[in-house]
């Protein structure tokens, strides 16, 4: 797998992943967008989730950042 996808695979493990588009990086956070709600997903390298808002980049739990992405 290309290291692009290492921050999600170890957040979603790897049967997950093929749900999720990589679409690149924000500095170091990495995107990806579901494919079926096309939210998007984001996580840096330690594994913190990171939600988009008008102030840019905001840190948010995991389980915020699932239920976001899924629901």
């Amino acid at each position: 797998m290309n290291t692009g996808w290492l921050p999600l695979e170890r957040t979603l493990g790897p049967l997950l992943c093929v749900d999720f588009m990589f679409m690149g990086r924000s500095g170091q956070i990495h995107l990806y967008k579901h494919r079926d709600t096309r939210r998007y997903l984001n996580i840096a390298p330690d594994g913190t989730c990171f939600r988009y808002s008008a102030q840019g980049y905001q840190p948010i739990g995991l389980e915020e950042a699932i239920e976001h992405v899924f629901h």
